[in-house]
């Protein structure tokens, strides 16, 4: 097995801060699909636990690898990941592993990988209990459990499993139960929304049937169920501040084509990324480019029923997806997001009429970004009324809103707090 181009992904994951899928994308350029299916899958397993290899390896030297030479620290850890899941022989790893040494001209360090891995076989490590624990940063664990309690370990647990291939069928050309049938069932549908489905197995987004045709989109449950919190009806003007990828822009299309919808993002490849899924499901809306936090004249005051917020977050409830952020989150990252939020609501907040909703949303599971803000918030603004939410079989505990944790009814981590203007 070639082991460098999954070597280059997690330097530039770890060393470059480049995001996981995109360090991915890049080097797919030179690999065949077979090849990429399996760099994908271990580079997303070495992310995910990368940490607590990090720990097993820094016992195995007698003093840590100098900065320059991350490669080689990222060849040890791949093979330890690779030797600790035992799926292939142990003297094939370690040929592999200094087959790259050479290969990155680092001859010298041939018998050192060869010592340290032969070590790692001699004495396999009796902490594998902890594994999940030992791979995360430990200023979010004690953030897990401040908020959470005892139920912090499912949450690290259920977000390091692997995440099922989740959808939803564009009910505008097409029934949910029309589309199975096509399928051959090979995926079910999800019970919290009438059109989303549960895939069997993975497979790459070009295998999937109906998709270039808009017949199905990529969209986790728990992002399906902002369309019935908000509480849409036919000829409303509604807002979806911060749209990009468009997921949630397209499924309020697909499901009220007859409603007045402005997408709107920051970055102009979010922008572009709106156009193709429109484009591809074959919907139309009003498109703006702007930051939510410069907004002054742009919109109208009281201009809209329905305003969709899906704020900037930690991103914290979707780990399982995106394993990566456990390398590149911090916790002052946490504070800055907070005073983003903040300033967001309040600002979006005058271009909601007296009588229309608000829907907050986020992908994390922290109660500083979600219950304590809506909480803020509501103390703040006399004119702002909270709305309940429910949802069967969800009782995570919250104050203001409703919390899915990750892979409550197989779906990710994500907040919802609805707010009425007065």
């Amino acid at each position: 097995m070639n082991i460098l181009p999954i070597v280059r992904v997690v330097s530039n994951v770890l060393y470059k801060n480049q995001h996981l899928k995109q360090a991915l994308q890049f080097e797919f350029k030179t690999l065949d699909q077979k090849d990429q299916a399996s760099v994908q899958a271990m580079t997303y397993e070495i992310i995910r636990y990368y940490l607590y290899y990090e720990i097993l390896l820094n016992k195995l030297l007698k003093k840590p690898l100098i900065k320059k030479n991350f490669d080689i620290k990222n060849i040890l850890i791949i093979a330890l990941v690779r030797l600790d899941s035992q799926q292939q022989p142990e003297y094939a790893v370690v040929n592999e592993s200094v087959q790259s040494i050479k290969k990155i001209k680092k001859n010298w360090a041939s018998g050192f990988v060869n010592g340290v891995l032969r070590e790692f076989i001699r004495n396999p490590p009796n902490e594998k209990q902890d594994r999940n624990i030992l791979s995360y940063p430990q200023w979010l664990i004690k953030i897990f459990k401040n908020d959470w309690g005892d139920d912090y370990l499912k949450i690290i647990k259920n977000s390091n499993l692997q995440p099922p291939l989740t959808a939803r069928v564009n009910n505008n050309k097409i029934t949910t139960d029309e589309y199975l049938k096509k399928i051959k069932n090979q995926a079910l549908p999800h019970s919290f929304s009438p059109s989303a489905i549960i895939f069997d197995k993975a497979c790459s987004v070009e295998d999937i049937y109906g998709f270039n045709d808009g017949l199905i989109s990529i969209q986790d449950v728990a992002a399906q169920l902002c369309l019935e919190f908000l509480d849409l009806n036919q000829g409303q003007k509604v807002l979806d501040s911060c749209a990009a990828p468009g997921g949630k822009t397209c499924h309020i299309l697909e499901s009220y084509p007859q409603i007045n919808l402005i997408a709107n993002d920051i970055k102009k490849i979010g922008i572009a990324k709106i156009k193709d899924n429109l484009k591809r499901l074959d919907l139309k809306c009003n498109l703006t480019n702007y930051d939510v936090l410069q907004l002054k004249n742009e919109f109208e005051k009281n201009e809209f029923d329905r305003i969709l917020f899906d704020a900037p977050c930690s991103a914290t409830g979707i780990i399982r997806r995106h394993p990566d952020i456990k390398l590149h989150r911090t916790a002052e990252d946490i504070e800055n997001l907070m005073a983003i939020q903040q300033q967001m609501l309040k600002i979006l907040w005058q271009f909601l009429k007296p009588d229309g909703k608000l829907l907050y949303v986020t992908c994390s599971i922290l109660k500083q970004e979600n219950d304590q803000q809506i909480e803020a918030f509501l103390n703040n603004n006399k004119d702002a009324e909270h709305l309940q939410l429910k949802l069967t079989g969800i009782n995570n505990e919250v104050k203001y809103g409703l919390q899915v944790l990750p892979n409550n009814q197989q779906m990710d981590g994500f907040y919802y707090a609805l707010l009425q203007k007065k």
